[in-house]
């Protein structure tokens, strides 16, 4: 019996870490699962935090292209104020030199009328034509000089209003791509 004993023991003992280990081999697959499933969770809140950091990155690049919108726009005003002050002088260069020549016409409709009466001699009148004819053209060659750096001037503020305006678009297109309006 002792015999039998001792070798049933053993049988036992064989037997019972049999099927134990089926049960611990059983927990780390158990636990495989759930570090499985707890890391697709945590993967799963790492993609949110990603996607809320990324919006609120947006967000924020859109908050300084708002506010670099607002300076730009804030800096057109005084262009814009520059250009209408162009074109008045522009327009002021152009009535100059209007004037100018509607002078030289009554200047000559007074000689030749001068002629007529008697009052001036004709060798007379071609001489103060003449004399007014170079004053005329002095200061016409003056006004058109002027005239033609007003109008550069115009270009120019024109063209950078354009280029802000432009930029200014392409800034509002930004801010809508970035918060989801476009």
């Amino acid at each position: 019996m002792r015999a039998t004993t001792l070798f049933a023991v053993p049988i036992i003992l064989l037997l019972s870490g049999s099927t134990t280990a089926p049960s611990r081999a059983a927990e780390p697959a158990s636990d495989d699962a759930g570090l499985s499933v707890e890391l697709r969770r945590l993967d799963a809140t790492l993609g949110r935090l990603v996607q809320l950091l990324e919006r609120r990155l947006e967000s924020g690049n859109a908050a300084v292209l708002m506010q670099r919108v607002q300076l730009m726009t804030s800096r057109m005003a005084p262009l814009e104020q520059e250009l209408r002050e162009a074109r008045d002088e522009h327009a002021g260069q152009e009535r100059e030199l209007d004037d100018l020549e509607i002078a030289a016409l009554s200047f000559e409709t007074q000689v030749e009328r001068d002629v007529e009466e008697g009052q001036i001699e004709e060798e007379q009148a071609r001489t103060l034509l003449e004399q007014q004819q170079q004053v005329l053209d002095q200061r016409k060659k003056q006004i058109e000089d002027r005239l033609w750096a007003a109008r550069q001037r115009v270009i120019v503020l024109e063209q950078k209003l354009e280029a802000r305006r432009t930029e200014i678009e392409t800034w509002e297109g930004e801010i809508d791509r970035a918060l989801g309006l476009r």
